[in-house]
């Protein structure tokens, strides 16, 4: 997805609000909006991928104010709160019939669980109210049928999104091993945003339930094939399908041909990218793109 009009305006706010959470320096405050600013003017256009523009951006802001990880704290409360929530959780996707129906509700929570990102423009989150959206939401986009029969059996990887989310992710993983999958979960090589780490997939636990956990080798936001490491390319080569978390997937993933079936799991939290993938704000998706 190349970025829109109104992109310009997230990717600053989005920005200013990681500059705030970085330092409460003053001077470096306001060097590192300037360089915000320049950054946006060079880079910012209408053949730009959101994503892409995202993780340099958030780059920048690591160099100017020495903050590796701006959102540790954030992080470590989400993981907190989603593992106190998924025992219910797991009981309310295990109460629906085994198979299909039971992969479809695994699908639901991993993307009810993608509403956990702060500081985009207009978008509010609690990880804690996965519970009563699980009831009450549905997708808007729905093919998850056409992946349960396509994962059947399969070496699947899973490229994570964001703490807290992750949590919710080990449902999803637990139900494709009990479908026959080898199932390895790919999470980010250094902090960026609220992207989840190693770290954060050992803090929930992730680590004995996937059959392997590997970084992507980078910290790019999404999933950008010039951007990883060999050894994440080795093991995407041996995958048969990938399962792939979020709005920085779907925006950098439409932009490459990827061999493999791909099936994207994120809710649409901002309106230009609503309206790329012909949903409303707020919708969840499951698109497969094979």
């Amino acid at each position: 997805m190349k970025a829109k009009f109104q992109c310009a305006l997230c990717e600053f706010s989005r920005g200013w609000e990681t500059i705030k959470r970085a330092t409460k320096d003053e001077k470096l405050r306001i060097k590192a909006v300037i360089e915000l600013f320049r950054f946006l003017a060079d880079e910012f256009s209408d053949e730009a991928v959101p994503a892409w523009i995202g993780s340099k951006k958030h780059r920048l802001i690591r160099e100017i104010t020495g903050n590796p990880d701006p959102y540790i704290e954030v992080k470590a409360k989400d993981n907190e709160r989603a593992l106190k929530l998924l025992p219910l959780v797991r009981t309310a996707v295990n109460s629906k019939p085994e198979g299909y129906e039971r992969f479809r509700e695994a699908c639901k929570v991993a993307v009810i669980g993608n509403a956990a990102d702060p500081d985009i423009l207009g978008h509010e989150y609690d990880v804690s109210s996965v519970i009563s959206l699980l009831s009450h939401e549905d997708f808007a986009i729905d093919h998850t049928k056409n992946a349960y029969y396509l994962v059947q059996g399969k070496k699947v990887m899973i490229i994570a999104d964001n703490a807290g989310e992750i949590a919710f992710d080990i449902i999803l993983v637990e139900q494709l091993k009990k479908m026959g999958c080898k199932v390895v979960v790919a999470v980010k090589a250094k902090p960026i945003l609220n992207d989840a780490t190693i770290e954060d997939a050992f803090a929930v636990g992730m680590n004995e339930v996937a059959d392997k956990l590997i970084t992507t080798g980078s910290d790019v936001i999404g999933l950008f094939l010039n951007a990883v490491s060999e050894e994440f390319l080795a093991e995407l080569e041996l995958c048969d399908v990938i399962i792939a978390k979020g709005m920085g997937c779907y925006e950098s993933i439409t932009e490459q041909e990827i061999e493999k079936p791909v099936l994207i799991l994120f809710k649409a939290k901002c309106d230009p990218v609503a309206e790329d993938v012909g949903v409303r704000r707020g919708d969840n998706v499951a698109l497969l793109i094979s």
